[in-house]
């Protein structure tokens, strides 16, 4: 029987050989290049098992099997073209699957690859079944090749209205550019999903608008995520956890409009980071910053007012500063008592600047005169210079300190620490005066930077040497 077919297929394939790319067309909507197989695959090509019958195929939680097929060159093949564009095809082993319309199994488990151990080779591999609502056959190809191939080999889901199952068979053809034996090892019904990492970004990715007082949403670093991030985790394998990064990085003085990104993980290792064999997406969301304002300060100057600073919780955008300089004219003063150190003067006052004490007015009194003492006259004067001097002149001379020396025959003149100076009206050189008695007015002038306080008074002279040559 093997020959007879295979004589037909040998007699129309020549014939039909260069309509195969439009019956190829016709038959498999979803194909690429490389095509479900053209032809019926001889039954040493074919591996037909009911999914339903569990010593066949057992479910994966009781067991396994090994699933084995041989390829026979050029009989079942795929439709696959070489870089020519001339057939170049593979050869294929068919693995058929059949179900009952209640049946329980979902999918088959297993590895595929070339000999017992399905550690060789396989090129290329499709899942075919026929469209129950057209009637046309469905060919995906996987697009895979290499050895023990983990695939999703799942019947489709369609039912009819009383919920039976519609898609009863479903064909796994197997190719490889040779002539050896293919596997299915650890086959099994109903393998169980993998898990994987599922989430779900929320739809509204707007995280709000913060300010320094609010704070922002916490950046995440290796951690899990937070509520504040709505996001869903439909599935994992170990634990989810996030990194956060800002873009631009938000900068608190300036603030604006911030994404940022969540690189979403399943740690399976549980190191905490993030590794090239663990699943990862992302999740983009955006919140804006309002920068802060100005606000009152104190620099610790006192005297300066109105200082101002910019400030975001610890952080210093604008130091305190700025403020209004106090002065004499624009400050608050304080009159006080002082001593200006000039005794014409009583009740010293100075003004001072408050915030710093420095001078606004200079210390300065009242004016007073100077210690009031009287001006005694001595008595007459008797002189007589026997000694050739002129004492008279040299006690009378003008601008001389008026001392207690005039009065040594008679009363101190003047008492006090500030003596005043004697003007002498009249006299410049008693020497040529004649025996007699003269009159003598003296006057004392109060000490410069008090109040003028003139007195005079007057006295008599008598010059009475005779002998000594009418010479005072």
């Amino acid at each position: 029987m093997k020959t007879a077919i295979y004589s037909i297929q040998k007699k129309y394939l020549n014939k039909i050989y260069y309509l195969i790319p439009f019956i190829a067309l016709l038959i498999c909507s979803q194909l690429t290049l490389a095509q479900c197989p053209m032809g019926p695959c001889n039954p040493p090509q074919q591996v037909v098992t009911d999914v339903d019958d569990t010593t066949a195929l057992p479910d994966c939680a009781d067991g396994t099997v090994q699933l084995n097929g041989d390829l026979d060159d050029g009989e079942c093949t795929d439709g696959s073209l070489d870089i020519d564009g001339n057939p170049d095809p593979l050869n294929c082993v068919a693995y058929v699957f059949n179900r009952g319309p209640n049946s329980t199994t979902l999918n088959i488990g297993g590895d595929l690859g070339q000999g017992n151990g399905c550690n060789g080779q396989v090129d290329a591999v499709y899942l075919q079944y026929t469209d129950p609502n057209t009637g046309m056959p469905v060919c995906m190809n996987f697009g895979v090749s290499g050895s023990g191939l983990d695939l999703a080999l799942e019947f489709p889901t369609d039912t009819d209205a009383a919920g039976n199952w519609t898609v009863l068979q479903i064909t796994v053809f197997v190719c490889a550019n040779s002539r050896a034996s293919i596997s299915l090892c650890g086959a099994c019904a109903n393998e169980p999903t993998p898990c994987m990492l599922n989430i779900t970004c929320p739809v509204d990715n707007n995280l709000g608008a913060f300010d320094c007082e609010t704070g922002i949403p916490p950046a995440l670093n290796n951690e899990p995520i937070t509520a504040e991030y709505g996001v869903v985790i439909n599935d994992m394998c170990g634990t989810v956890l996030a990194t956060s990064e800002d873009t631009p990085a938000l900068d608190v003085c300036v603030g604006g409009m911030i994404t940022r990104t969540l690189t979403i993980f399943d740690d399976l290792d549980d190191s905490g980071t993030l590794n090239g064999a663990e699943q990862s997406t992302t999740c983009v969301f955006t919140y804006t910053f309002t920068p802060p304002v100005a606000q009152a300060c104190d620099d610790g100057d006192a005297c300066t007012i109105n200082e101002m600073e910019t400030v975001c919780g610890a952080t210093v955008c604008v130091p305190c500063g700025g403020g209004t300089v106090l002065d004499c004219a624009s400050g608050p003063t304080t009159v006080q008592a002082c001593d200006d150190n000039n005794p014409c003067t009583i009740n010293d006052l100075e003004t001072i600047l408050n915030c710093d004490g420095s001078i606004c007015v200079p210390c300065a009194g009242e004016a007073i005169g100077p210690p009031v003492a009287s001006l005694v006259c001595p008595a007459e004067l008797d002189r007589c210079a026997k000694d050739g001097s002129n004492i008279f002149d040299a006690m009378f001379a003008d601008n001389n300190p008026l001392t207690a020396a005039l009065g040594t025959e008679a009363n101190p003149i003047i008492g006090g620490a500030n003596p005043g100076v004697v003007s002498n009206t009249g006299i410049i050189d008693a020497s040529g005066l004649d025996l007699g008695t003269y009159s003598f007015t003296l006057s004392y002038q109060a000490p410069p930077g008090c109040i003028s306080n003139t007195v005079s008074c007057t006295f008599m002279v008598v010059k009475n040497c005779a002998a000594d040559g009418g010479r005072f």
